[in-house]
């Protein structure tokens, strides 16, 4: 074989490696974007982070608190308590 047809293989060879190289990547981006959008959905069909108990500002402090909460555990006040405690005292 001539330096010239050995010289036009390699280039065919590394042109199909680059190939190669170029749809691995791009088959990789494919997969990636599919698993993103599929967990996307799985959180938004399921829940995901809303699944976690239910939340309320504290009447008094304002503090998140869960609903089924009889007191806050910050100012320990009970929601049968009316108004914040501003620190007047009535006389």
């Amino acid at each position: 074989m001539t330096s010239a047809v050995v010289g036009v293989l390699s280039v065919a060879a590394n042109g199909s490696r680059l190939w190669m190289a170029a749809f691995l990547v791009a088959f990789g981006l494919l997969v990636s974007i599919l698993l993103h959008a599929w967990t996307d959905h799985t959180l938004e069909t399921f829940g995901g982070d809303d699944a976690s108990p239910q939340k309320t500002n504290c009447p008094a402090c304002g503090a998140r608190i869960a609903v089924e909460a009889d007191r806050c555990p910050y100012c320990e006040r009970s929601h049968d308590d009316d108004g914040p405690d501003d620190g007047w005292v009535e006389t």
